[in-house]
């Protein structure tokens, strides 16, 4: 039994020697691996360069998809402003002929005013300057042929 004995602790002296060689290299392994894990596996950032080809077909392709949209978008925009425009002179125009109305029967069937509209044109302004024109100019004459 002495002898199974001595082969053991033999054995067992084997085996201690052959973990602790295990351990040593099992720590050069891991150095490796620091040293692998804080250089090469590092993310990297890569730049690439884009070909004006590129960036000036992109820019195009764009343009060819927007640009439909936006002046589909313009076209409904000017209908509706149109259409509020229409609406506010339709209210304006109300608003006046009721104004009028109002004054009508507050001043009663006796002197009448004259109707004087708000919402006239530039044209329509201008006929009126020159009629007034005229009239002042032919109440001279009248007046300088009954002086005479």
């Amino acid at each position: 039994m002495d002898i199974s004995l001595d082969e053991s602790c033999v054995a067992l002296e084997s085996s201690v020697k052959l973990l602790g060689k295990t351990l040593e290299r099992l720590a050069e392994q891991g150095e490796h691996s620091r040293r692998l894990t804080s250089t090469l596996l590092r993310s990297k950032r890569v730049f690439e360069l884009v070909s004006e080809y590129d960036l000036q077909r992109a820019r195009l392709d764009v343009i060819e998809e927007v640009e439909p949209v936006v002046e589909k978008l313009c076209s409904k925009l000017e209908k509706s402003l149109n259409k509020l425009e229409r609406e506010r002179a339709t209210l304006q125009q109300t608003y006046e002929l009721n104004q009028l109305r109002l004054n009508n029967r507050l001043a009663g069937s006796g002197g009448r005013r004259p109707v004087v509209m708000g919402t006239s044109t530039t044209e329509e302004l201008g006929r009126l300057r020159e009629a007034k024109q005229r009239k002042a100019a032919l109440e001279r004459e009248i007046a300088e042929v009954r002086g005479t």
